[in-house]
């Protein structure tokens, strides 16, 4: 993954965190305790939406759109 690229489901939440610092308050507005999680490493945001039962699309639908500003 890099900068400027869109963010996917595949993609580590690590990765998303390093590149764009902003959306960390987006998962902790949604109750996802991804950020400084020991498990962030591993973890998709695929995954992290599956485990918090987060619709997937409309996530990274917002996601992107906040990342690109």
């Amino acid at each position: 993954m890099k900068l400027g690229e869109k963010i996917k489901g595949a993609d580590s939440i690590t990765e998303v965190f390093k590149l764009y610092p902003k959306v960390m308050e987006m998962f902790v507005e949604r109750g996802m305790h991804c950020v400084g999680c020991e498990v962030q490493d591993f973890e998709t945001i695929e995954g992290s939406c599956s485990h918090h039962n987060i619709d997937l699309d409309k996530f990274l639908e917002e996601i992107n759109d906040l990342a690109s500003k």
